[in-house]
Protein backbone atom coordinates (compact mmCIF):
# COMPACT_ATOMS: atom_id res chain seq x y z
CA UNK A 1 0.00 0.00 0.00
CA UNK A 2 1.92 3.10 -1.26
CA UNK A 3 -0.18 6.08 -0.30
CA UNK A 4 0.41 7.46 3.35
CA UNK A 5 2.79 4.32 4.00
CA UNK A 6 5.42 6.77 5.40
CA UNK A 7 3.36 9.54 6.33
CA UNK A 8 1.64 7.27 8.89
CA UNK A 9 4.99 6.55 10.00
CA UNK A 10 5.48 10.55 10.90
CA UNK A 11 2.96 10.18 13.39
CA UNK A 12 4.57 7.83 15.68
CA UNK A 13 4.92 8.95 19.26
CA UNK A 14 8.23 8.57 18.81
CA UNK A 15 8.68 10.07 15.39
CA UNK A 16 10.95 12.79 14.43
CA UNK A 17 8.72 15.29 12.08
CA UNK A 18 10.86 17.53 10.10
CA UNK A 19 10.78 21.05 11.30
CA UNK A 20 8.98 23.13 9.80
CA UNK A 21 11.01 25.65 7.54
CA UNK A 22 14.05 23.78 8.40
CA UNK A 23 16.87 22.53 6.39
CA UNK A 24 18.63 21.93 3.16
CA UNK A 25 18.51 25.19 1.87
CA UNK A 26 16.66 25.39 -1.21
CA UNK A 27 14.61 28.86 -0.68
CA UNK A 28 16.23 30.12 2.45
CA UNK A 29 16.48 34.01 3.00
CA UNK A 30 19.07 35.98 0.97
CA UNK A 31 18.96 38.92 -1.17
CA UNK A 32 15.92 40.68 -1.62
CA UNK A 33 14.35 38.91 -4.70
CA UNK A 34 12.32 41.41 -6.31
CA UNK A 35 9.60 41.43 -8.59
CA UNK A 36 9.37 37.52 -9.92
CA UNK A 37 9.42 37.03 -13.71
CA UNK A 38 6.12 36.58 -15.62
CA UNK A 39 7.59 32.74 -16.58
CA UNK A 40 8.28 31.98 -12.80
CA UNK A 41 4.79 33.64 -11.75
CA UNK A 42 3.03 31.64 -14.63
CA UNK A 43 3.59 28.62 -12.14
CA UNK A 44 1.27 29.80 -9.34
CA UNK A 45 -1.92 28.20 -8.82
CA UNK A 46 -4.67 31.45 -9.73
CA UNK A 47 -5.70 32.68 -6.29
CA UNK A 48 -7.70 35.93 -5.92
CA UNK A 49 -7.28 37.04 -2.20
CA UNK A 50 -10.28 38.73 -0.25
CA UNK A 51 -8.08 38.84 2.74
CA UNK A 52 -4.51 39.52 1.76
CA UNK A 53 -3.00 38.62 5.38
CA UNK A 54 -2.21 34.86 6.62
CA UNK A 55 -0.92 34.51 10.32
CA UNK A 56 1.33 32.04 11.56
CA UNK A 57 2.08 30.58 14.49
CA UNK A 58 5.63 29.18 15.70
CA UNK A 59 7.90 28.77 18.99
CA UNK A 60 10.32 30.64 16.78
CA UNK A 61 11.09 33.96 17.01
CA UNK A 62 10.44 36.77 14.05
CA UNK A 63 14.09 37.17 13.68
CA UNK A 64 14.84 33.22 12.73
CA UNK A 65 11.79 33.18 10.53
CA UNK A 66 12.76 36.28 8.29
CA UNK A 67 16.90 37.12 8.89
CA UNK A 68 18.29 36.56 5.55
CA UNK A 69 21.39 35.77 7.44
CA UNK A 70 19.92 32.60 8.73
CA UNK A 71 18.20 28.92 7.44
CA UNK A 72 14.81 29.50 8.41
CA UNK A 73 14.87 32.89 6.36
CA UNK A 74 12.31 33.03 3.73
CA UNK A 75 12.23 36.34 2.52
CA UNK A 76 12.42 35.06 -0.71
CA UNK A 77 8.75 33.23 -0.46
CA UNK A 78 7.62 36.48 1.09
CA UNK A 79 8.86 38.75 -1.99
CA UNK A 80 6.53 35.78 -4.01
CA UNK A 81 3.87 36.59 -2.08
CA UNK A 82 4.16 40.08 -2.11
CA UNK A 83 4.83 40.25 -5.31
CA UNK A 84 2.09 38.05 -6.73
CA UNK A 85 -0.86 38.04 -4.38
CA UNK A 86 -0.21 41.53 -2.54
CA UNK A 87 0.09 39.34 0.57
CA UNK A 88 1.70 39.95 3.96
CA UNK A 89 2.54 37.25 6.26
CA UNK A 90 1.98 38.13 10.42
CA UNK A 91 3.50 36.01 12.93
CA UNK A 92 2.59 35.29 15.96
CA UNK A 93 5.36 33.60 17.90
CA UNK A 94 6.61 31.98 21.58
CA UNK A 95 9.90 30.94 21.85
CA UNK A 96 8.84 28.38 24.74
CA UNK A 97 8.73 25.31 23.11
CA UNK A 98 6.91 23.72 26.44
CA UNK A 99 4.42 26.38 25.76
CA UNK A 100 3.62 25.76 22.30
CA UNK A 101 1.89 22.86 21.79
CA UNK A 102 -0.42 24.01 24.64
CA UNK A 103 -1.45 27.09 23.35
CA UNK A 104 -2.43 25.48 19.84
CA UNK A 105 -4.55 23.61 22.20
CA UNK A 106 -6.42 26.48 23.54
CA UNK A 107 -6.56 28.60 20.29
CA UNK A 108 -8.28 25.53 18.96
CA UNK A 109 -10.90 25.51 21.87
CA UNK A 110 -11.00 29.68 21.93
CA UNK A 111 -11.49 29.53 17.79
CA UNK A 112 -8.54 31.73 17.84
CA UNK A 113 -6.33 29.38 15.62
CA UNK A 114 -4.10 30.91 13.15
CA UNK A 115 -3.66 30.17 9.52
CA UNK A 116 -0.88 27.98 9.92
CA UNK A 117 1.03 26.38 12.66
CA UNK A 118 4.82 25.35 12.45
CA UNK A 119 5.02 21.80 12.71
CA UNK A 120 7.79 20.03 14.96
CA UNK A 121 9.27 17.47 17.09
CA UNK A 122 6.72 14.98 17.52
CA UNK A 123 3.69 17.67 17.43
CA UNK A 124 2.57 16.01 13.46
CA UNK A 125 0.45 13.36 15.34
CA UNK A 126 -0.97 15.57 18.08
CA UNK A 127 -2.06 17.94 16.10
CA UNK A 128 -3.24 15.61 13.38
CA UNK A 129 -5.29 13.28 15.92
CA UNK A 130 -6.49 16.28 17.81
CA UNK A 131 -8.20 17.94 14.49
CA UNK A 132 -5.73 21.05 15.07
CA UNK A 133 -4.76 20.93 11.18
CA UNK A 134 -6.33 20.56 8.00
CA UNK A 135 -5.76 19.07 4.76
CA UNK A 136 -4.55 21.68 1.72
CA UNK A 137 -5.80 20.09 -1.32
CA UNK A 138 -9.18 22.09 -1.35
CA UNK A 139 -7.83 25.52 -1.25
CA UNK A 140 -4.97 24.40 -3.92
CA UNK A 141 -5.95 25.27 -7.18
CA UNK A 142 -4.94 22.32 -9.07
CA UNK A 143 -4.16 20.94 -6.31
CA UNK A 144 -0.78 19.27 -6.41
CA UNK A 145 -0.97 18.18 -10.08
CA UNK A 146 0.56 21.31 -11.84
CA UNK A 147 4.50 22.06 -12.73
CA UNK A 148 5.17 23.21 -9.68
CA UNK A 149 5.29 20.45 -7.65
CA UNK A 150 7.22 18.38 -9.71
CA UNK A 151 10.14 18.51 -7.57
CA UNK A 152 8.68 17.12 -4.39
CA UNK A 153 6.09 14.88 -5.79
CA UNK A 154 7.92 11.91 -4.32
CA UNK A 155 7.59 14.05 -0.81
CA UNK A 156 3.96 15.07 -1.56
CA UNK A 157 3.30 11.00 -1.77
CA UNK A 158 5.03 10.22 1.04
CA UNK A 159 2.77 12.83 3.42
CA UNK A 160 -0.76 11.55 1.67
CA UNK A 161 -3.27 10.43 3.95
CA UNK A 162 -6.31 9.15 2.56
CA UNK A 163 -5.76 11.52 -0.48
CA UNK A 164 -5.30 14.60 1.31
CA UNK A 165 -1.81 16.28 1.87
CA UNK A 166 -1.55 17.72 5.48
CA UNK A 167 2.01 18.86 5.22
CA UNK A 168 3.19 20.92 1.81
CA UNK A 169 7.23 20.99 1.46
CA UNK A 170 8.63 23.69 0.13
CA UNK A 171 11.29 22.21 -1.54
CA UNK A 172 13.08 18.37 -1.18
CA UNK A 173 16.60 17.52 -1.09
CA UNK A 174 19.31 14.99 0.48
CA UNK A 175 18.83 15.31 4.54
CA UNK A 176 22.00 13.84 4.95
CA UNK A 177 25.87 14.44 3.78
CA UNK A 178 28.77 13.23 4.16
CA UNK A 179 31.68 16.20 4.83
CA UNK A 180 35.52 15.57 3.86
CA UNK A 181 38.64 17.40 4.21
CA UNK A 182 39.88 17.18 0.94
CA UNK A 183 44.00 18.35 1.93
CA UNK A 184 43.78 15.29 4.22
CA UNK A 185 42.85 12.76 1.96
CA UNK A 186 45.20 14.27 -0.75
CA UNK A 187 47.81 14.31 2.00
CA UNK A 188 47.88 10.67 2.53
CA UNK A 189 47.21 9.43 -1.24
CA UNK A 190 43.76 8.04 -0.64
CA UNK A 191 40.74 8.45 -3.00
CA UNK A 192 38.74 10.94 -1.39
CA UNK A 193 34.61 10.43 -0.94
CA UNK A 194 34.40 13.29 -3.86
CA UNK A 195 36.87 11.31 -6.33
CA UNK A 196 34.72 7.73 -5.47
CA UNK A 197 31.45 9.57 -6.44
CA UNK A 198 32.48 10.90 -9.48
CA UNK A 199 33.99 7.46 -10.61
CA UNK A 200 30.22 6.08 -9.47
CA UNK A 201 31.95 3.68 -6.88
CA UNK A 202 30.65 5.33 -3.80
CA UNK A 203 29.62 2.38 -1.90
CA UNK A 204 29.56 1.22 1.75
CA UNK A 205 32.55 -1.10 1.08
CA UNK A 206 34.95 2.10 -0.24
CA UNK A 207 33.35 4.31 2.57
CA UNK A 208 34.71 1.73 5.10
CA UNK A 209 37.94 1.30 3.63
CA UNK A 210 39.04 4.88 2.94
CA UNK A 211 37.73 5.59 6.86
CA UNK A 212 39.96 2.80 8.07
CA UNK A 213 42.70 4.00 5.59
CA UNK A 214 42.52 7.49 6.95
CA UNK A 215 42.89 6.27 10.92
CA UNK A 216 46.20 6.86 11.79
CA UNK A 217 48.60 7.48 14.01
CA UNK A 218 50.52 10.01 12.74
CA UNK A 219 53.36 10.71 15.34
CA UNK A 220 53.69 6.58 15.54
CA UNK A 221 53.00 6.83 19.71
CA UNK A 222 50.80 4.38 19.72
CA UNK A 223 47.89 6.70 20.11
CA UNK A 224 45.47 7.44 17.07
CA UNK A 225 45.55 11.10 15.96
CA UNK A 226 43.47 11.39 13.22
CA UNK A 227 40.04 9.03 12.84
CA UNK A 228 38.43 8.28 9.09
CA UNK A 229 34.82 9.75 10.55
CA UNK A 230 33.54 11.72 12.81
CA UNK A 231 29.76 10.79 13.32
CA UNK A 232 26.26 12.20 15.43
CA UNK A 233 23.35 9.60 16.65
CA UNK A 234 21.45 10.25 13.32
CA UNK A 235 23.89 8.55 10.76
CA UNK A 236 22.32 4.45 11.86
CA UNK A 237 18.92 5.55 10.73
CA UNK A 238 19.73 7.52 7.65
CA UNK A 239 21.62 4.41 6.34
CA UNK A 240 19.37 2.08 6.11
CA UNK A 241 16.85 3.51 3.57
CA UNK A 242 20.38 3.50 0.95
CA UNK A 243 19.75 -0.06 1.23
CA UNK A 244 16.19 -0.01 -0.37
CA UNK A 245 14.76 -1.41 3.02
CA UNK A 246 11.55 0.25 3.85
CA UNK A 247 11.84 -0.37 7.34
CA UNK A 248 7.58 0.67 7.85
CA UNK A 249 4.75 -0.84 5.51
CA UNK A 250 1.18 -1.05 6.02
CA UNK A 251 -0.92 -4.05 5.87
CA UNK A 252 -4.21 -4.32 4.45
CA UNK A 253 -5.99 -2.86 7.40
CA UNK A 254 -3.58 0.66 7.26
CA UNK A 255 -1.72 -0.74 10.03
CA UNK A 256 2.16 -0.09 10.54
CA UNK A 257 4.13 -3.32 9.89
CA UNK A 258 7.66 -3.13 11.00
CA UNK A 259 10.83 -4.91 9.10
CA UNK A 260 13.03 -4.99 11.96
CA UNK A 261 14.11 -8.84 11.08
CA UNK A 262 15.38 -7.47 7.93
CA UNK A 263 18.68 -8.59 7.28
CA UNK A 264 19.65 -5.80 5.35
CA UNK A 265 18.51 -3.65 8.95
CA UNK A 266 21.08 -5.74 11.19
CA UNK A 267 23.76 -5.42 8.40
CA UNK A 268 23.54 -1.69 8.23
CA UNK A 269 23.95 -1.42 12.41
CA UNK A 270 26.69 -4.32 12.11
CA UNK A 271 28.86 -2.11 9.96
CA UNK A 272 28.84 0.67 12.67
CA UNK A 273 29.68 -2.21 14.85
CA UNK A 274 32.78 -3.14 12.73
CA UNK A 275 33.93 0.28 11.40
CA UNK A 276 33.55 1.64 15.52
CA UNK A 277 35.08 -1.70 17.01
CA UNK A 278 36.98 -3.62 14.39
CA UNK A 279 38.45 -0.88 12.63
CA UNK A 280 38.43 1.51 15.58
CA UNK A 281 37.94 4.58 12.61
CA UNK A 282 35.07 6.31 14.20
CA UNK A 283 36.27 9.38 16.45
CA UNK A 284 38.24 12.41 16.32
CA UNK A 285 36.29 16.02 15.47
CA UNK A 286 36.34 17.07 12.25
CA UNK A 287 36.67 20.66 12.76
CA UNK A 288 40.41 20.40 14.41
CA UNK A 289 41.04 18.22 11.65
CA UNK A 290 41.69 14.93 13.84
CA UNK A 291 38.77 13.32 11.71
CA UNK A 292 38.90 12.64 7.90
CA UNK A 293 35.26 12.58 7.48
CA UNK A 294 32.04 13.74 9.12
CA UNK A 295 28.32 12.38 8.96
CA UNK A 296 26.12 15.11 9.61
CA UNK A 297 22.07 15.82 8.83
CA UNK A 298 21.30 18.42 5.94
CA UNK A 299 24.01 20.79 4.67
CA UNK A 300 22.36 23.82 6.06
CA UNK A 301 21.97 21.83 9.57
CA UNK A 302 21.38 24.89 12.00
CA UNK A 303 23.27 23.02 15.13
CA UNK A 304 26.98 23.33 14.72
CA UNK A 305 26.58 27.60 15.76
CA UNK A 306 24.00 30.04 17.13
CA UNK A 307 24.51 32.17 13.86
CA UNK A 308 22.04 29.88 11.99
CA UNK A 309 25.04 29.46 9.48
CA UNK A 310 25.90 26.41 7.39
CA UNK A 311 28.15 23.99 9.24
CA UNK A 312 31.74 23.94 9.23
CA UNK A 313 31.22 27.88 8.02
CA UNK A 314 34.93 28.45 8.79
CA UNK A 315 36.64 25.62 6.91
CA UNK A 316 34.62 26.11 4.30
CA UNK A 317 35.77 29.52 3.86
CA UNK A 318 39.53 28.14 4.64
CA UNK A 319 38.56 25.37 1.74
CA UNK A 320 39.16 22.02 3.96
CA UNK A 321 35.91 21.38 3.30
CA UNK A 322 33.78 19.52 0.90
CA UNK A 323 30.71 16.75 0.83
CA UNK A 324 28.86 14.10 -0.77
CA UNK A 325 26.03 12.36 -0.29
CA UNK A 326 25.46 9.22 1.36
CA UNK A 327 27.64 6.16 0.40
CA UNK A 328 24.86 3.44 -1.64
CA UNK A 329 24.85 -0.12 -0.51
CA UNK A 330 26.58 -1.57 -3.02
CA UNK A 331 24.43 -4.01 -4.59
CA UNK A 332 21.66 -1.37 -5.22
CA UNK A 333 22.49 0.40 -8.30
CA UNK A 334 20.96 3.97 -7.34
CA UNK A 335 21.51 6.37 -4.44
CA UNK A 336 18.67 6.25 -2.26
CA UNK A 337 18.34 8.88 0.25
CA UNK A 338 16.14 10.19 2.82
CA UNK A 339 15.00 13.66 2.06
CA UNK A 340 14.86 17.04 4.37
CA UNK A 341 11.93 19.19 2.67
CA UNK A 342 10.29 22.53 4.31
CA UNK A 343 6.83 21.84 5.13
CA UNK A 344 3.71 24.04 5.11
CA UNK A 345 0.82 23.43 7.63
CA UNK A 346 -2.65 24.41 7.49
CA UNK A 347 -4.31 24.67 11.01
CA UNK A 348 -8.00 23.76 10.93
CA UNK A 349 -10.43 26.72 11.89
CA UNK A 350 -7.75 29.16 9.61
CA UNK A 351 -9.63 32.05 9.18
CA UNK A 352 -7.97 32.72 5.78
CA UNK A 353 -7.22 29.27 4.40
CA UNK A 354 -6.67 30.30 0.52
CA UNK A 355 -4.16 33.04 1.67
CA UNK A 356 -2.11 30.52 3.31
CA UNK A 357 -2.41 27.78 0.33
CA UNK A 358 -1.23 31.06 -1.67
CA UNK A 359 1.51 31.54 0.07
CA UNK A 360 2.71 27.74 0.59
CA UNK A 361 2.73 28.00 -3.26
CA UNK A 362 5.56 31.07 -3.00
CA UNK A 363 7.56 29.23 -1.20
CA UNK A 364 7.26 26.46 -2.98
CA UNK A 365 8.36 28.65 -6.07
CA UNK A 366 11.31 29.99 -4.10
CA UNK A 367 12.32 26.77 -3.07
CA UNK A 368 12.38 25.43 -6.56
CA UNK A 369 15.52 25.26 -8.66
CA UNK A 370 14.01 26.97 -11.89
CA UNK A 371 13.63 29.93 -9.42
CA UNK A 372 16.85 29.49 -8.06
CA UNK A 373 18.53 29.54 -11.62
CA UNK A 374 16.10 32.63 -12.62
CA UNK A 375 18.01 34.89 -9.27
CA UNK A 376 20.77 36.35 -9.92
CA UNK A 377 21.71 37.25 -5.97
CA UNK A 378 20.60 33.75 -4.63
CA UNK A 379 24.07 32.40 -4.42
CA UNK A 380 25.20 34.86 -2.20
CA UNK A 381 24.39 33.31 1.04
CA UNK A 382 26.92 31.03 0.26
CA UNK A 383 29.43 32.27 -1.15
CA UNK A 384 29.55 33.98 2.19
CA UNK A 385 30.01 30.76 3.76
CA UNK A 386 32.73 30.17 1.58
CA UNK A 387 31.36 27.77 -0.80
CA UNK A 388 32.43 27.57 -4.50
CA UNK A 389 30.24 27.44 -7.50
CA UNK A 390 30.97 23.86 -8.30
CA UNK A 391 29.95 22.99 -4.96
CA UNK A 392 26.68 24.95 -4.92
CA UNK A 393 25.41 23.85 -8.22
CA UNK A 394 26.26 19.91 -7.11
CA UNK A 395 24.22 20.51 -3.96
CA UNK A 396 21.18 22.32 -5.54
CA UNK A 397 21.08 20.80 -9.09
CA UNK A 398 23.14 17.17 -8.90
CA UNK A 399 22.27 16.03 -5.37
CA UNK A 400 17.87 16.23 -5.41
CA UNK A 401 18.27 14.28 -8.90
CA UNK A 402 19.13 11.68 -6.39
CA UNK A 403 15.71 9.05 -5.96
CA UNK A 404 14.88 10.25 -2.59
CA UNK A 405 12.89 7.33 0.28
CA UNK A 406 11.01 10.08 1.49
CA UNK A 407 10.94 10.08 5.29
CA UNK A 408 10.90 6.98 6.89
CA UNK A 409 14.03 8.48 9.41
CA UNK A 410 11.09 10.15 11.24
CA UNK A 411 9.31 7.04 12.06
CA UNK A 412 11.47 5.66 14.64
CA UNK A 413 14.10 8.13 15.18
CA UNK A 414 13.60 7.66 18.65
CA UNK A 415 14.08 4.69 18.96
CA UNK A 416 18.05 4.61 18.15
CA UNK A 417 19.83 7.42 19.41
CA UNK A 418 20.52 5.07 22.80
CA UNK A 419 20.86 2.08 20.06
CA UNK A 420 23.30 4.06 18.13
CA UNK A 421 25.73 4.35 20.91
CA UNK A 422 25.11 0.61 22.00
CA UNK A 423 25.94 -0.31 18.37
CA UNK A 424 29.19 1.63 18.80
CA UNK A 425 30.44 0.02 21.85
CA UNK A 426 29.96 -3.09 20.58
CA UNK A 427 26.28 -4.22 21.47
CA UNK A 428 24.93 -6.26 18.36
CA UNK A 429 21.69 -5.26 16.94
CA UNK A 430 19.99 -8.14 18.02
CA UNK A 431 20.04 -7.21 21.59
CA UNK A 432 19.78 -3.53 20.73
CA UNK A 433 16.09 -5.01 18.81
CA UNK A 434 15.07 -7.35 21.63
CA UNK A 435 14.70 -4.39 23.88
CA UNK A 436 13.69 -1.96 21.84
CA UNK A 437 10.94 -3.22 19.11
CA UNK A 438 8.30 -4.33 21.79
CA UNK A 439 8.12 -0.96 23.37
CA UNK A 440 8.07 0.81 20.04
CA UNK A 441 5.30 -1.64 18.50
CA UNK A 442 3.17 -1.09 21.81
CA UNK A 443 3.51 2.77 21.25
CA UNK A 444 2.73 2.07 17.19
CA UNK A 445 -0.39 0.10 17.84
CA UNK A 446 -1.70 2.86 20.58
CA UNK A 447 -1.21 5.62 17.52
CA UNK A 448 -3.15 3.37 14.95
CA UNK A 449 -6.21 2.88 17.34
CA UNK A 450 -6.63 6.63 17.68
CA UNK A 451 -6.28 7.51 13.74
CA UNK A 452 -7.74 4.36 12.00
CA UNK A 453 -10.83 6.09 12.25
CA UNK A 454 -9.64 9.62 10.87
Amino acid sequence: MKKFRRATALCLALALVVACFAGCGNGGGMEAAGAVNAEMAALLPKIELENKTVTFFTHLTEDQLTNKDNQYGMDYGLDIFRNVYGGELQIDPIVNWGEYINKVGAMYVADQMTDMIQGGYGVFCSFLSQDQIQAVDPYMPGEFKTDLWKGVASVLDDYEFNGKHFIVPYSAGPHTLIYFNPKLFEQNGVDSPLDLWEDDNWTWTEFRRIAKEMTMDTDNNGDTDVYGLQVDKGLLEQLIPTTGVQLMDMDKDSKPVWHWDDPLVAETANLWRDMAITDKSIGGTFTSGTAAMSFYSAYNDNTMDAGWKAPFTDIFADGVVDFVPLPRYDSVDEHILTTRDHPGILASKAKNPEGAAAFMASMRLAGSTEYYASQDGWKQRYYDWGWTDEQIDRAFFEFPEIKVFGTTYSAWGGVWPMGFDRVLKGDTFAQIRSESEPKFQKKTDELYELMKNY
